[in-house]
């Protein structure tokens, strides 16, 4: 085996020779650690396993290698000559043995974030080739019954979180709230903390281009700062969709990331699954005996286009110069041959096997797409729902002891929390800085002393907390994330409204998370603090918002949310958060509808919120002097909305105000204004038309005089029903 210890003494021991003597001059956060000696002894390791590599690792290697070959081949056959599905192919030729050295590499227990060229990696731990020909062909039998296409699916049997949506580093943010909750979950089963070589590790797999992403900066940041084991494999096929690697990011050597983060890197030739393979299985061995994440770069070539409806020549020659393209493209360089002569150098293999497992690989390929084609698509009569059904109720859940008591919203989400954690060793919280002194809103008090290890402190990353609480809901925690104001969501929404709220959908995979937003109204705090994010919340589709007014409901409603097993976005109102009202002695049985807060029969008016629905109940009760009874109607949830509630008190008194702090263009009242006016069963019971009362369509100002005046206040609501009752 002088090939492999070759492989592993002048290639991967050398580069890591390097690294030690800068991390023992240089790096302030391996003081004090054992990760130098951890870090010897996997390379130490790693001559032990190529001195003794077993034949059957051997065969892995190639025949996974070459089934995705053969697999790229029929693929591209399958959707430019016989035209059997559309959209795109996209396909990773060239870059099988990445995948693939990979996955190998990986313990079954270990988990694999793939981007979309990685098929090689699902393939190699167990995901099938019927799921990718269903999946590709649209078939109701695949992964996403025909609702999401190509590499678009997980296969979290195998433990897989695969490429579900198209945000190339959302695997380098996922994958850490995987690593965490998984190996949370079996220290909970075992009763005790795991070693170091008994925990599960993770992959992340992405290209050179997502390597520019925030999202893999924040994943490999977290990663860090929380010390889990992961990898992250930068795939770097030297072309960002269309855009060259000194476009990309200044051509640099992307290995040296590594030194950023004061992780171990190594840089392997992406053509050589046993290079790949090795490289890997040494810093998966530190990653996991360290609890610390490493980085992998593996240098190959795209030999197709970025799909297969563009002309890959006809910009390829801006990118790299004929001689370049000549090197990654000839003979020597392929990943398929590489394979197929090193294993046979090595004696694992005969040519005459060679040829009989090609043989073989072909027809399964083609038993798999036969078997896919058969088979229908998805039937348009069948409507999919958007969200998952939620959990039953848990009947052996204790409720407060005592009566009534009076507390604040803030006091009832506090109490709420503590219950629900402990009631749920996998509920847990991460935001930024939470963990001391009840975090910015004092929401969390006491909750960290309590639950140390479950209220997690996270970096400034937005986009990189929001990935980790997906990344442990896909494997059974039920995370709450708090943002310090709702306004820093927008910095990254992309893991919430693209993954998280697309998932019951596409591939009814449930994603339990609750996401807080303490937004509105704080006189002179200004625009960015404030925004309310309520409407591009509810037009992310599978998100629910819910939004409490009182103390009860802020109690009752999170306990439903703690049951839901889909995205939860929590608003709360930070005018709100002082409060007072009774809470009763569960304080829940509070579902996600509206609550009828005031009876009347001549106007409705509907709101949310605190500090609107005080409003409200004022105008109520002035009205009643004047002889106009109102319906005051809290929505409580904007997604999915109480309908059927407005719609009978409207018929009931034939106007309509709808208020809310948000801005008026495009805020959510327009949505259930033109509900009911659309609605023939309640349009012809309009004695008047629905008017909308909200913000000004402008940002928030600074100065309280201004903030209140962009506001609606009472006199205003007053002046609508007056006007509303004088229009027949």
């Amino acid at each position: 085996m002088e090939i492999l210890t070759n492989i592993v003494s002048n290639l991967l021991e050398a580069q890591l020779t390097e690294f030690i003597g800068i991390a023992e001059q240089r790096f302030s956060s391996w003081r004090g650690t054992d990760n130098i000696g951890i870090l010897k002894a996997a390379v130490e390791r790693a001559y032990l396993t190529a001195r003794a590599f077993s034949p059957q690792t051997a065969k892995r290697l190639l025949e996974t290698t070459l089934l995705t070959r053969i697999f790229f081949e029929d693929l591209l056959v399958s959707f430019r000559e016989r035209h059997e599905f559309g959209g795109v192919c996209l396909r990773g030729v060239g870059q099988e043995a990445v995948g693939a050295g990979v996955a190998v590499a990986m313990q079954e227990r270990d988990i694999l974030a793939p981007d979309h060229r990685s098929v090689s990696a699902m393939l190699a731990r167990g995901t099938t080739l019927e799921s990718y020909w269903r999946n590709h062909l649209m078939r109701a039998t695949g992964p996403t019954g025909g609702y999401d296409p190509n590499t678009h699916f997980a296969d979290l049997e195998h433990r897989n979180i695969g490429f579900m949506v198209s945000d190339m580093a959302m695997s380098a943010g996922v994958i850490n709230g995987a690593v965490w909750q998984e190996n949370r979950r079996i220290a909970v089963e075992v009763g005790g903390e795991l070693l170091p070589e008994e925990r599960v590790a993770g992959a992340a797999i992405f290209g050179d281009g997502a390597a520019s992403n925030g999202l893999a900066h924040g994943g490999m940041n977290l990663a860090k700062a929380l010390g889990l084991p992961t990898l992250f494999v930068i795939l770097d096929n030297q072309i960002s969709f269309r855009t060259s690697p000194s476009e990309q990011h200044g051509g640099i050597d992307l290995v040296n990331r590594a030194f950023g983060y004061e992780m171990p890197g190594l840089r392997v030739d992406g053509d050589n699954v046993y290079e790949v393979c090795l490289a890997a299985s040494i810093l998966l061995d530190f990653a996991r005996r360290a609890g610390h994440p490493a980085l992998l770069h593996a240098v190959t070539f795209r030999r197709c286009g970025h799909n297969d409806l563009e002309d890959f020549e006809a910009y390829i020659g801006s990118i790299h110069d004929e001689a370049a393209r000549r090197f990654w493209n000839s003979k020597e360089k392929d990943p398929v041959y590489q394979a197929t002569t090193l294993t046979q150098e090595l004696g694992f293999v005969t040519e005459d096997e060679c040829q009989k497992i090609e043989t073989g690989l072909r027809e399964r390929v083609h038993a798999a797409h036969e078997t896919a084609l058969a088979e229908s698509g998805p039937d348009p009569a069948e409507e999919r729902p958007v969200f998952m059904e939620s959990e039953p109720e848990d009947p052996s859940a204790a409720p407060t002891q005592g009566g009534p008591r009076t507390m604040t919203i803030r006091q009832a989400l506090a109490e709420t929390f503590i219950e629900a954690f402990e009631r749920d060793p996998f509920v847990f919280m991460i935001g930024e800085d939470i963990a001391r002194a009840g975090g910015a809103w004092n929401t969390t008090q006491g909750l960290s002393e309590r639950f140390p290890d479950r209220v997690i402190n996270a970096p400034l990353d937005e986009g990189a907390i929001a990935a980790f609480a997906v990344g442990a809901a896909l494997f059974g925690a039920h995370p709450i994330v708090e943002y310090q104001f709702g306004d820093f969501a927008f910095a990254n929404l992309s893991p919430i409204v693209t993954l998280a709220a697309t998932r019951a959908f596409m591939q009814k995979i449930a994603v339990p998370i609750i996401l807080r937003f303490p937004c509105g109204y704080v006189p002179s705090s200004n625009h960015y603090h404030e925004k309310i994010p309520e409407a591009v919340l509810v037009n992310a589709q599978g998100i629910k918002v819910v939004v409490s007014s009182t103390p009860q409901a802020a109690r009752g409603l999170m306990q439903r949310a703690l049951r839901d097993r889909n995205p939860v976005a929590f608003i709360e109102y930070i005018f709100g958060y002082g409060i007072l009202g009774t809470v009763s002695a569960g304080g829940e049985k509070e579902d996600f509808c509206s609550r009828l807060c005031h009876e009347g029969s001549d106007v409705t008016i509907v709101t949310w919120g605190p500090k609107m629905l005080m409003c409200a109940i004022q105008i109520a009760d002035e009205l009643l002097g004047i002889g106009v009874t109102t319906e005051v109607i809290d929505l409580q949830v904007l997604n999915p909305w109480d309908k059927a509630a407005v719609v009978r008190s409207v018929q009931k008194t034939g106007r309509l105000v709808v208020l809310h702090e948000d801005s008026k263009q495009m805020g959510f009242g327009a949505e259930v204004a033109a509900s009911i006016v659309e609605d023939a069963d309640v349009f012809y019971h309009l004695r008047a038309r629905p008017v909308r009362l909200a913000a000004k369509n402008t940002p928030i100002p600074a100065h309280r005089a201004l903030e209140d005046a962009r506001l609606p206040d009472a006199s205003d609501v007053v002046a609508a029903v007056r006007l509303l009752m004088t229009e027949a």
